[in-house]
């Protein structure tokens, strides 16, 4: 497994580079990209540092024959070293095998939670920019906007957090699909596909980041509170073997419950790929891999072939809610005007089966609740307080809402199309979050006036 510990990657660096320069002098298992290494640690000199400790000490005689050896060793080192880095240079600046973590983003906002005046709300709805603004007022319901809102908020807040990109230059558009994504460059080497979703339903806005799938995030309220979505609705929506599942079920409420999970799936699925309403969600059919209390993860075929190279994981939220996150491969977005997968700078095709079985199968964190205050560029707090609006408290801020999550077990696999089916025995550790330094302040780093009225 990965190891999350800065303060470790030596050892674990060491422990994989002994057992290629041991156990494979010919460098196979390098050149089919299983090597980790970092860029920060001298492989040569922990390599033959810790042969010293760990050999026995030569005898007088023996001198010759060690100086020989010794000479062999850094041959083979240097070999293994120029073939990584040509590996390296041919996939990716970054190895996707260091021992860093990847930062992803899991949160959600509590609508019922924001009680927001007239004043407020357009304040908020200033803060993103006018296409995404015409969104939120096409809703004829204040509830619904306040929904639309949340969304836009988290999503730029998301992008400005994970890229450090100043909150007035985050730019967002929408695929012909709708499926919204970061326009502004950037060049972030822990994050070459960054991409988001947005999801709304009820109490809550959801958003969810991934740094090299493709990702798409549903929240569904209960079965119960949602207008006209019942079992009769969606009964073109789920094959026949996702109803038989759905009826197996012994009581009315784990039906729904099923129900819920299945749809939730289908929509993130759906989300992720940027199909919108076109797509017929009865082509897919989801199937239950692995299910605890806190976390039920699944597999999904299409048109009756199995996509392995996508992964579900999907886990309740209070109040009876559900959310989905799907992450899959680039090569699956539907983007017919080109733009969204422009962003995308790693291709499915650079990644051995390994790697990416890595990433579809790492960590998948616990939604964070985010206050609405933590959404406000610090350069408006003041704004937002005299509005009526309530900032954090000061611990929130030093506890940063980014899951960094470990890099899960590598895997051997010939080609990138033999990834088999998920396994039933890789749930890590519940999602935890990582310091910071960084404090609250109160005083705005700029004036309230200086994008403007408006942030675009």
């Amino acid at each position: 497994m990965g190891c999350c510990n800065p303060k470790c990657v030596t050892e674990c660096v060491l422990a994989d580079d002994e057992a290629v320069v041991d156990g494979d002098p010919e460098g196979k298992k390098l050149e089919e990209g299983l090597l980790v290494t970092s860029d920060n640690v001298d492989m040569k000199d922990v390599i033959l540092e810790e042969k010293k400790k760990t050999s026995p000490k030569p005898k007088s005689g023996d001198n010759k024959q060690s100086a020989n050896s010794s000479e062999a060793e850094e041959k083979t080192y240097l070999k293994l070293n120029c073939e990584f880095k040509d590996v390296q240079s041919e996939s990716s600046e970054v190895s996707v095998h260091e021992k860093t973590p990847t930062h992803v983003v899991r949160w959600y906002v509590d609508l019922a939670e924001m009680d927001l005046s007239d004043e407020l709300f357009e304040f908020l709805l200033g803060l993103i920019c006018e296409s995404e603004r015409a969104g939120v007022k096409r809703y004829s319901y204040k509830d619904d906007k306040k929904r639309a809102l949340a969304s836009r908020l988290l999503a730029r807040k998301a992008c400005s957090e994970v890229l450090s990109l100043p909150y007035k230059d985050v730019q967002i558009s929408r695929t012909k699909g709708s499926k919204p994504f970061l326009l502004t460059e950037h060049d972030t080497p822990t994050q070459p596909n960054f991409n988001f979703n947005i999801s709304h339903d009820g109490n809550y806005a959801v958003l969810a980041s991934e740094a090299y799938c493709l990702c798409g995030v549903d929240v569904v309220a209960p079965v119960q509170k949602r207008k006209g979505n019942g079992r009769s609705t969606l009964a073109k929506s789920f094959t026949e073997k996702e109803w038989d599942e759905i009826n197996s079920c012994e009581t009315e409420q784990e039906k729904d419950e099923m129900l819920q999970l299945l749809w939730s799936c289908k929509e993130a699925y759906t989300k992720a790929r940027g199909d919108g309403l076109k797509f017929d969600l009865q082509r897919s059919e989801f199937s239950i891999v692995e299910q605890t209390d806190e976390k039920t993860i699944l597999s999904v075929t299409v048109d009756g072939v199995a996509m392995h190279r996508w992964r579900f994981y999907s886990m309740p939220l209070d109040g009876g809610y559900r959310v989905t996150v799907a992450r899959g491969p680039t090569a699956d977005a539907v983007d017919a005007w080109g733009q969204f997968t422009k962003t995308l700078k790693r291709d499915i095709t650079s990644f051995t089966p390994d790697e990416w079985v890595t990433h579809i199968e790492a960590e998948a964190p616990e939604f964070i609740k985010i206050p609405l205050g933590y959404l406000v560029p610090s350069s408006h707090h003041s704004q937002f307080v005299r509005l009526g609006g309530e900032l954090p408290a000061p611990e929130f801020y030093p506890v940063s809402p980014i899951f960094r999550s470990p890099n899960a077990e590598v895997r051997e696999f010939s080609s990138i199309n033999q990834i088999p089916p998920p396994r039933n025995s890789f749930f890590g550790s519940v999602g935890y979050c990582s310091p910071r330094s960084r404090q609250l302040s109160y005083r705005p780093e700029t004036p309230d006036s200086a994008f403007g009225d408006y942030i675009g």
